[in-house]
């Protein structure tokens, strides 16, 4: 099986998996992204790609509280 040679980044999941709200900018997203942007580089890979945006309007809460407790 061939190796994966680029990731995506997905800052919703982030910062889902941190337990914290969601925020399409700021201090963890920045410093996730710096980081694998500098590990790939690294490692002579591609860049990630970067995440998209999600618009906080459209979370269903109901939803998120329901993934949540299925992890």
């Amino acid at each position: 099986m061939p190796a994966p040679v680029r990731l995506a980044f997905g800052a919703a999941d982030y910062y889902a998996d941190l337990g914290l709200p969601y925020q399409s900018s700021g201090t963890h997203t920045e410093l996730a992204m710096a980081t694998l942007v500098l590990a790939y580089a690294a490692a002579g890979l591609p860049s990630p790609v970067a995440s998209i945006t999600v618009d906080g309007a459209l979370v269903d809460e109901a939803m998120v509280r329901h993934a949540r407790s299925i992890l």
